[in-house]
């Protein structure tokens, strides 16, 4: 009995496209939090500000808002 493994992962369009617009933002909020705690607060606040409109945008264009 051969065991298969499949070579390929099947990933539906829309989660690829939710992914990609949401990532941005995950990233900015991960480096700010990091700046969070070396204590740089004013690229921390700026990165923090840009996360949320990275995350605002991208749940707008995901339908996820609203209508």
């Amino acid at each position: 009995m051969r065991i298969h493994l499949p070579l390929e992962l099947y990933f539906s369009d829309a989660f690829v496209f939710g992914v990609v617009m949401l990532l941005p933002g995950f990233l900015f909020l991960l480096i700010a939090i990091i700046l969070l705690f070396t204590k740089d607060k004013k690229s921390a606040k700026t990165l923090f500000i840009i996360a949320g409109i990275c995350f605002l945008v991208s749940l707008g264009l995901c339908s996820i808002g609203g209508m």
